[in-house]
């Protein structure tokens, strides 16, 4: 895990210059911290990096992302057709997290927009 390679060499000098009285090695410990910062910064930026390209490479036209993007981009227009919070509110009352009932003046989706959110929803 990214944060244990990156963060534990940093607790250890913590918790070793805690229990140091001489002021000599508690220097040497600060000066190990400042290398062991700068790893862990290199470290991250490293997975960062992989990950940007990883990202890139999986996204990349022709490929198996680019239906699940479009997929997501017309879900996304349909919560907003009809005004929102109505469209929002239905997908989450598909989902089962809240009832589709409103106070006016707001009021839900059209049954032709309901019926298209529970055709998105499989």
């Amino acid at each position: 895990d990214l944060s244990n390679k990156a963060l534990r060499p940093l607790q250890d000098l913590k918790t070793s210059i805690a229990s140091q009285i001489s002021l000599a090695q508690i220097i040497q410990l600060q000066e190990a911290g400042g290398d062991a910062m700068d790893d862990a910064i290199n470290l991250i930026n490293r997975t960062q990096a992989a990950a940007a390209k990883t990202v890139h490479q999986v996204a990349s036209p022709g490929d198996a992302a680019k239906p699940l993007h479009y997929k997501l981009t017309d879900i996304i227009n349909s919560m907003f057709a009809e005004g929102s919070p109505s469209g929002v509110k239905a997908y989450m009352s598909q989902m089962g997290i809240c009832q589709n009932t409103f106070r006016l003046p707001v009021v839900g989706v059209s049954d032709v927009m309901m019926n298209k959110i529970k055709g998105m929803m499989l």
